[in-house]
């Protein structure tokens, strides 16, 4: 699927980061996942791009609570986290730090956020990049 393509199935605009560990020359792959609205409590689009360096980026369209609250809501799911994840900020608003805790990577390193009421998550899927990197990568997301 192109970007353009995922741009007419969903209905908010795909930020995209402009960096040089994810940009639009180094999408291998973009996914729509579009859900029924009869199933509750599910998300009902989001856009997944795969970047060639290990990076996934996660759209989703973020839920009143946490739209409302980011960083009341942030604060409680790093309750659930192991506790080397952390709140910090990315593009001024409050981000959710999730290091690696694994040397093998199992656990993949995130940053989520809420910007412009999308839900947000960058993760190194595929490549060994801790959190840090990703809020750099996060940092650069615009809109076309």
């Amino acid at each position: 699927m192109t970007l353009d393509e995922a741009e007419q199935m969903v209905s908010f605009p795909i930020l995209r980061p402009q960096h040089a560990l994810a940009n639009d020359a180094m999408i291998k792959a973009v996914f729509v996942e579009v859900v029924p609205e009869d199933i509750p409590d599910a998300v009902a689009e989001q856009v997944v791009i795969d970047y060639q360096s290990g990076v996934v980026l996660y759209l989703d369209l973020a839920g009143a609570r946490l739209a409302d609250d980011p960083r009341g809501e942030l604060e409680a799911e790093l309750e659930e986290l192991p506790p080397q994840a952390r709140l910090t900020e990315v593009q001024g608003v409050p981000a959710l730090a999730i290091p690696s805790v694994t040397d093998a990577g199992k656990d993949a390193a995130a940053v989520i956020f809420v910007v412009d009421g999308l839900r947000v998550v960058v993760q190194a899927r595929y490549a060994p990049l801790d959190w840090d990197v990703l809020a750099d990568v996060a940092a650069t997301l615009k809109a076309d």
